[in-house]
């Protein structure tokens, strides 16, 4: 029989915390994640920022696709030319596969931007409208009210109630100079645009839609003594009216007539929405889009991102600049030399599957 000694067991105790520690770290690998700049997202200012960067990565990703593909085409035609006018049958033979080769990942390269360029618009479209709004929210937020130009209401006519007596002020919304933003990239703040990459984002850290909801402002209406006798503006409490005992604490007066005006400061809160229904990959996010107000759900936004990281929109090299062992691996410059050699045989699987085995290695 085996007998466990103290060594043994530890090493037991070991494998088996070594064990747990995996399972939870895989687990943890598998949970969805913002980007650097996106773990930042902590108040408007920073979503905002975020929204207007996301929308500069991805004009510049796409453009810079965009951009590869005449580059593409040039190379096609140069093979060719040089195939019309070969130096020897080898290197007519090598032109053509490369001038082959070439035209389909240039006709590739323009299906993926043109079937990305729709996900692509209405990414851009969802973010410039949620940075506008968020642009116009954090201008029209406030932390204070001021009254000023107190004055007597003269004896008559409010709202239908004759004979009446009051006092009135002008009330002004101070806005939160805490809530300042500015988008500018080189701006001091956490949220920078040299860490915004959506390839290493699962998910989106964003404020939630409450805290976009309009503030509340309380009114306090209020009046001690006799309401008649109240007939002079305070000069120290502007939207007050008091009997002549005018001091700046109001203790002197008698009759009093008041009302105050106080807003509620806006609370701002985070939330996480995954780009994907579970996990950190597979299928995305539902979208919202045809729901009322759906473009502004971070749902639809979320799955828009979403299907632009699964397209990933390749920036291609003519194949002359690429690595040479790009070229080694190839399957299709593989296939296309086995046709300038056996006209309508097909490449062997087992020699695509080489092929395929060397591309896994080297990525």
């Amino acid at each position: 029989m085996y007998k466990i000694t103290t060594n043994s067991a530890l090493i037991l105790m070991l494998t088996h915390l070594i064990l747990i520690r995996l399972a939870v770290l895989t687990a943890t690998a598998n949970l969805p994640v913002p980007d650097k700049a996106g773990a930042q997202v902590k108040d408007l200012c920073g979503d905002a920022r975020y929204t207007r960067f996301l929308v500069d990565k991805l004009v510049e990703d796409y453009n810079k696709a965009l951009a590869t593909v005449p580059a593409l085409i040039k190379a096609a035609n140069a093979y060719a030319l040089s195939a019309s006018n070969p130096a020897s049958a080898a290197a007519q033979a090598a032109m053509q596969v490369l001038a082959e080769v070439q035209t389909m990942e240039a006709n590739a390269a323009a299906q993926e931007l043109a079937a990305a360029k729709p996900h692509y618009d209405l990414a851009i479209n969802l973010l410039k409208q949620r940075e506008g709004r968020l642009h116009a929210i954090i201008q029209s937020s406030y932390n204070q009210v001021t009254q000023t130009d107190g004055a007597t209401i003269s004896t008559g006519s409010v709202k239908g109630k004759a004979s009446t007596v009051g006092c009135k002020a002008t009330a002004t919304l101070v806005p939160d100079q805490s809530k300042n933003c500015s988008l500018a990239r080189e701006a001091e703040h956490a949220v920078k645009y040299g860490d915004v990459n959506l390839h290493e984002a699962t998910q989106l850290q964003h404020v939630t839609e409450d805290s976009l909801k309009h503030q509340k402002i309380t009114a306090k209406a209020f009046g001690s003594g006799a309401a008649t006798s109240a007939t002079t503006p305070s000069t120290n409490h502007h939207g007050f009216c008091v009997d002549g005992n005018n001091g700046t604490n109001l203790t002197r007066a008698s009759a009093i007539l008041g009302a105050e005006i106080a807003i509620e400061s806006r609370a701002v809160n985070i939330k996480q929405t995954n780009l994907h229904a579970s996990g950190a990959a597979g299928a995305c996010t539902a979208t919202k889009i045809t729901q009322p107000w759906g473009e502004r759900e971070a749902d639809t936004l979320a799955s828009t991102l979403c299907t632009i990281k699964q397209q990933k929109v390749a920036k291609r090299l003519p194949l002359h600049k690429q690595p040479l062992r790009n070229l080694e691996i190839s399957v299709k410059i593989a296939e296309a030399l086995n046709q300038v050699q056996s006209p309508g045989s097909s490449l062997t699987d087992d020699a695509k599957e080489r092929k395929q085995s060397r591309q896994r290695k080297l990525m």
